[in-house]
């Protein structure tokens, strides 16, 4: 007999979720872990299939505040929009944070990036989650510093000149420099463990 809290002992893969989910590359054990940690991350004691967004928000660490961008991340995750994660949304999101740099990839951060409208950046926009980003890391820059970053970039990757970041040159931006997207990357075995 093993430890209670072990995977092994933890809940069953959902039949045919396997199946559904494998475009996504994860081979059947990893979406059986990738359940387990799913369902540790539900504190709700109704037994839901599904995560909140203070459920993810504070499965993520953050107990006190909320988090801009961890709010954004679970929105574009939550591909009904019914304001709650199902595994399968839960495991197509994780898909995009993997070490690889895919479309997938910066599609998920442009949509992060571009806000409620999703069409464009903004200066607003990147101003917003970059400031939020800092502030939730404990990093203390200036507003005028802050806002020397945001005009830095439009003036390097807004190549039309007409105030908005499009996804063309955020792909570009992401070619280029490979950090913007660094806080979308996870190592997924480490969650897994």
């Amino acid at each position: 007999m093993g430890n209670k809290n072990s995977r092994a002992s933890g809940p069953a893969l959902p039949k045919g979720v396997a199946a559904k989910l494998s475009g996504l590359g994860f081979s059947e054990a990893e979406l059986q872990a990738l359940y387990f940690v799913f369902c540790s991350m539900i504190t709700s004691k109704q037994g839901t299939e599904f995560l909140s967004l203070s459920e993810f928000q504070t499965a993520l660490g953050f107990k006190q505040m909320t988090s801009l961008f961890l709010e954004r991340v679970f929105k574009i995750m939550d591909s009904d929009n019914d304001s709650k994660l199902t595994f399968p949304e839960f495991v197509t999101g994780i898909a995009a944070f993997s070490p690889v740099q895919s479309d997938i990839k910066v599609k998920f951060g442009f949509k992060i990036f571009a806000g409620p409208t999703g069409e464009t950046i903004s200066h607003a926009d990147l101003k917003l989650l970059l400031s939020s980003i800092l502030k939730e890391n404990n990093i203390e820059m200036t507003s005028s510093q802050v806002d020397d970053m945001v005009t830095q970039t439009f003036e390097t990757y807004d190549r039309d000149n007409d105030g908005f970041i499009n996804y063309k040159e955020f792909q570009n931006m992401c070619e280029t420099k490979a950090s913007v997207l660094k806080h979308l990357t996870i190592n997924i075995a480490e969650i897994m463990v």
